[in-house]
């Protein structure tokens, strides 16, 4: 019987143990990054192929303008109809990744507060807040996916790890989509597109953009898939994300 009762004691103190240090570790109870890196994944192969699709498109596009006059009306129409709705389908999808994207950024932000790391600069609101603000946005979202990063290579000493090159790349394409949306735009609302080779040209740039998608797809999602790889086994789990 005193054994049955210091074995109930032993069990409330390490309850009351638990439910403090769960208290003082908030981040860790609430965050669980396997839904939104599930839907990220199905998120950034639909872009991809919408993508895909949309090259593939203007690339048939450049080569009717060269043959412009010896095709019919009607298959130009119809071209034209395909085109618009790819690059629709690409719009959806990308804001669809985006959304999940900064969902992401949120909760692995949190997630490193609640590692024990010391004198992180982005607060989670914070680190999603600064995707909106105009030229910020090309730098700081780097910084922060760096900071993420860092983190969950090492928390205790984080400020000593060192960052990716993955992240520059990152950063460098993040920029460049930025511009060539811009780009592509400013020219469209220019209509200054009147001859066979300036529509040529155009749809060149628009190709040239759409590559940089799908490597600016490829480079987040493999960010995404390292980063909670890192936390996953910070958390103890000894399975990862393929």
């Amino acid at each position: 019987k005193e054994n049955l009762n210091s074995s109930i004691a032993i069990n409330e103190q390490n309850c009351a143990i638990e439910v403090i240090e769960n208290k003082n570790r908030p981040y860790l109870q609430v965050s669980d990054l396997e839904p939104v890196v599930k839907w990220a994944k199905y998120s950034c192969l639909f872009l991809i192929i919408m993508t895909a699709l949309s090259i593939l498109l203007q690339i048939r596009e450049f080569y009717l303008l060269d043959q412009i006059k010896k095709k019919k009306i009607s298959e130009a129409k119809s071209h034209d109809f395909f085109v618009r709705s790819s690059l629709i389908g690409t719009i959806v999808a990308s804001l669809s990744f985006f959304i999940f994207l900064l969902v992401w950024v949120y909760k692995a932000n949190k997630n490193s507060h609640g590692f024990g790391s010391q004198g992180m600069r982005y607060s989670p609101s914070m680190a999603v807040c600064w995707f909106f603000v105009p030229v910020a946005n090309l730098i700081v979202p780097v910084l922060v996916l760096r900071e993420i990063f860092k983190v969950s290579q090492n928390p205790m000493e984080w400020k000593e790890q060192k960052g990716s090159t993955l992240l520059i790349a990152w950063g460098v394409v993040h920029a460049c989509n930025w511009f060539m949306v811009n780009l592509v735009r400013s020219i469209d609302k220019q209509s200054g597109l009147e001859t066979i080779s300036d529509l040529q040209s155009f749809t060149l740039l628009k190709i040239l953009g759409l590559a940089g998608v799908v490597i600016y797809m490829t480079l987040s999602w493999t960010i995404v898939k390292k980063t909670t790889n890192n936390q996953r086994l910070l958390f103890g789990h000894d399975y990862l994300i393929c």
